[in-house]
C-alpha cells in the first residue's frame, strides 16, 4: 500500500471513529446529523477540508430539476486532493421529493396511531430556494460521510421505501419541545467540549480503576454523560499544570453547569 493510500485509510479510519449517534436528531422517523455539528467535527480532523456546490451547466442555477422526477443538488468535498462528490433530491419533511409546481398523492390516513383503512389525498407544495439551500447543506453532510464522519447513519438505511406509509410524528408540546432542544443543546456542548479544544487533555488516561480504566477523558465525557463530565474534571482539575489546562477546566465548568439545567429542565417536565 503506497503513502498516499495508506493517508486515505488512516483519515477514513478516523473519521469513521467518530461516534455521532448521540448527536443525531430525529425528525419524521428519520436521523439527521446537523451540518454544523458535522462540519464542526470533520473540519477539526481535516482542516484542509474545501467544499464546492455545483452549478447546472446549463442555466448555472445551483440545482437541476426534472419537471416528471423533481429537483436536484450536487456537491463536492476535498481533502488532502481526495475528492468525492455527492447528490441529494430536494425534499419535504416527510421525505418526499419537491419539484417546480405542487402537486398530490396519496397516503394512508391515521388515527390514534392505527391505520383507518383510508387513503387521503395530500398536496406537496412546490419548492423554494430555502428548500433548496437545506438540500444543500444536508448534501454536504453526506459527502463529509463519504469520508467517514457519520456513515453509520446511512447504515442504516437511508430512506424508507414508502415515505407516505409511514406513521406521522407524534406533535410534541411546547415543554417536550423546549427539553428536547435543552438535550440537544447539551449533546453539542459536550462535542464542542470533546472536539474543539487541545489533544493534549485527549491523551489524559483516566488514573483509576473501574469501568473507565485505560480510557481517555475524551471518551469517558462523550460516553459516560453528566457523572462521567464530573469525574473527569476532577481529574483535569487535580493533574499538574499543562497547557490549556485553566480553559479546559474552565469549559469542563461550563458544560457541567449546562448539563445540570437540562437534567432539571427534564425532570420538571416528567413531574
Amino acid at each position: 500500500m503506497d503513502a498516499q493510500t495508506q493517508s486515505k485509510l488512516s483519515r477514513f479510519k478516523a473519521l469513521s471513529s467518530i461516534d455521532v449517534n448521540k448527536l443525531t436528531e430525529t425528525r419524521s422517523n428519520f436521523s439527521y446529523l446537523s451540518w454544523s455539528t458535522a462540519w464542526n467535527l470533520f473540519k477539526l480532523e481535516c482542516p484542509s477540508a474545501e467544499y464546492t456546490v455545483k452549478e447546472n451547466p446549463q442555466t448555472g442555477a445551483l440545482y437541476s430539476s426534472d419537471p416528471a422526477f423533481g429537483i436536484m443538488v450536487r456537491t463536492s468535498m476535498t481533502v488532502d486532493g481526495e475528492t468525492h462528490e455527492m447528490w441529494l433530491s430536494v425534499m419535504d419533511g416527510a421525505n418526499r421529493a419537491l419539484k417546480v409546481e405542487p402537486y398530490s398523492y396519496e397516503v394512508k390516513e391515521w388515527s390514534s396511531g392505527q391505520w383507518t383503512g383510508k387513503m387521503i389525498e395530500k398536496t406537496c407544495p412546490a419548492a423554494s430556494m430555502i428548500d433548496i439551500n437545506k438540500a444543500i447543506m444536508r448534501c454536504l453532510v453526506k459527502n463529509m460521510a463519504m469520508f467517514g464522519l457519520g456513515l453509520e447513519i446511512y447504515c442504516k438505511g437511508d430512506l424508507p421505501d414508502e415515505v407516505g406509509d409511514f406513521k406521522p410524528a407524534p406533535k410534541l408540546t411546547p415543554e417536550e419541545e423546549a427539553a428536547l432542544k435543552a438535550e440537544t443543546k447539551q449533546k453539542v456542548l459536550i462535542t464542542k467540549l470533546v472536539r474543539g479544544i487541545s489533544l493534549k487533555w485527549f491523551e489524559v488516561i483516566w488514573p483509576w480503576g473501574g469501568e473507565f480504566k485505560g480510557q481517555n477523558l475524551a471518551g469517558i465525557a462523550t460516553a459516560g454523560g453528566m457523572e462521567a463530565l464530573k469525574g473527569a474534571a476532577l481529574v483535569v482539575d487535580g493533574l499538574p499544570d499543562f497547557e490549556h489546562k485553566a480553559a479546559i477546566v474552565d469549559q469542563f465548568d461550563k458544560a457541567i453547569a449546562e448539563c445540570q439545567s437540562c437534567i432539571e429542565l427534564r425532570e420538571k417536565n416528567k413531574s
